[in-house]
């Protein structure tokens, strides 16, 4: 697994992380899917299938996440498995991709109730299986759970891939041959596609909104200091994903589970703009980033939010000096 991989799984696998991303990415925002409602899957799909020869050709593919979920409707539950996979680059073959999870999953459902139905047939628990349904080992008032699988893709680039089976096909095939081909449609989340980020109830929105503004010159810059109470408590998590996907050098606070974009964005900023120079530090002035950060939270503290904002802006050099000496004279 690709350090990718690692990190975007460690993100999903978070139970609210993922019932946030699933209710924006597949309903529209839409809380359907909550967090204490889903339950991990073994996202190994596997299969024993035969070649042309008869021989036994063993089968696996490795989802990224798999869980889940129960729906409650008119206090009836139901049960939907929803699978996500995390896409760094643009995969051209992706609906097939996810079409073989979904259908290797469909197969391990079948397996497993099959086998269930042979052994309490077997140990006389229910009545024999008819002949028609001894075949497959499936009754006829059987039942299988749906399967949903969302590809989230964390690129810049706009996606440009087939967003269907149908679309991987030549545009020489006939409608009618079309008509008589199932389609599988790909569920994509893209964050340059998303207008609106107020249904996001979790940090990872904060995540995808920043990717979002990644490619934009001081886009991200714009975003965490025109709304510093937005970013002023993010997931470690959250900002080491927004580390690897964005490009961006956010010290994390590891002495707590949340930092401070605010001052994590200033000190790096400052990092960069001082390498190389010797540390100075004059009496009564902001040159370093402890100063920095204890007056971004006086003036916040003060309810004086548009000065605060105005001192993370390394042009405002004078402001910074003036306000903490004010502070400090007080």
């Amino acid at each position: 697994m690709g350090k990718s991989d690692v990190i975007s799984c460690n993100v999903m696998d978070n139970p609210a992380y993922f019932a946030d991303t699933i209710n924006n990415g597949l309903f529209g925002g839409k809380e359907l899917v909550r967090p204490e409602n889903l339950r991990e899957l073994d996202s190994t799909e596997s299969a024993i299938l035969e070649d042309a020869f008869k021989d036994i050709v063993p089968f696996k593919k490795e989802r990224d996440i798999l869980k889940r979920a129960k729906f409650l409707r008119d206090d009836v539950a139901t049960y939907v498995i929803i699978g996500i996979e995390n896409q760094t680059e643009i995969d051209y073959a992706m609906p097939v991709r996810n079409f073989c999870y979904d259908a290797l999953r469909y197969v391990k459902q079948i397996e497993a109730i099959s086998s269930a139905n042979r052994t309490s047939a077997a140990n006389g628990k229910k009545s024999s299986l008819s002949k028609a349904e001894f075949l497959s080992g499936i009754r006829k008032d059987d039942k299988i759970e749906p399967i949903i699988t969302l590809t989230v893709y964390y690129g810049t680039k706009e996606w440009d891939g087939p967003l269907s089976l149908h679309e991987m096909f030549s545009d020489q095939v006939s409608p009618e041959i079309l008509s008589l081909v199932s389609d599988y449609r790909l569920n994509l989340l893209e964050p340059k596609k998303i207008s609106s980020w107020v249904n996001f109830k979790t940090d990872v929105g904060i995540l995808f909104e920043l990717i979002s503004a990644s490619d934009k010159k001081n886009g991200i810059k714009e975003l965490v200091m025109n709304s510093p109470e937005r970013y002023s408590d993010v997931n470690n998590d959250i900002i080491r994903a927004i580390n690897f996907y964005t490009k961006c050098k956010l010290p994390v606070n590891e002495l707590e589970e949340s930092t401070n974009m605010c001052y994590a964005w200033e000190s790096s900023m400052n990092e960069a703009k001082d390498e190389g120079r010797e540390e100075g530090r004059v009496e009564g002035r902001v040159e370093g980033k402890e100063e920095l950060m204890q007056l971004f939270s006086w003036l916040k503290e003060a309810g004086r939010l548009e000065e605060a904002i105005a001192i993370m802006d390394q042009e405002n050099i004078d402001l910074r000096n003036k306000l903490f000496e004010e502070f400090k004279a007080n």
